[in-house]
């Protein structure tokens, strides 16, 4: 009785490897399968977020070349304002 336990045990063992193997397979060759269908999504998901760093860094450089421009004119205000009798500093 023993041994035939034993024996249907083993037999399950096998049955369940085999069925494992067969599942694994299957979804390996699933997988390599959606790799070329996913490559094209996540290549324009890295433009997409290429573009808008890009873009972020555009309206940071025009934003610090707005602030440039302001003080240098508040510069040039005060530096005339020293010079032209009568002008004032705080326009």
């Amino acid at each position: 009785m023993l041994d035939a336990e034993r024996k249907r045990a083993n037999q399950w063992l096998e049955r369940t490897k085999l069925e494992i193997d067969q599942a694994t397979e299957s979804e390996l060759a699933r997988l390599k399968e959606s790799v070329p269908q996913s490559e094209p999504a996540a290549k324009k998901a890295a433009e997409d977020e290429a573009a808008a760093i890009i873009q972020q860094a555009r309206s940071l450089a025009e934003a610090i070349e707005r602030i440039e421009e302001d003080r240098l004119r508040q510069i040039v205000r005060e530096a005339i304002a020293g010079i032209i009798p009568g002008a004032t500093r705080d326009h």
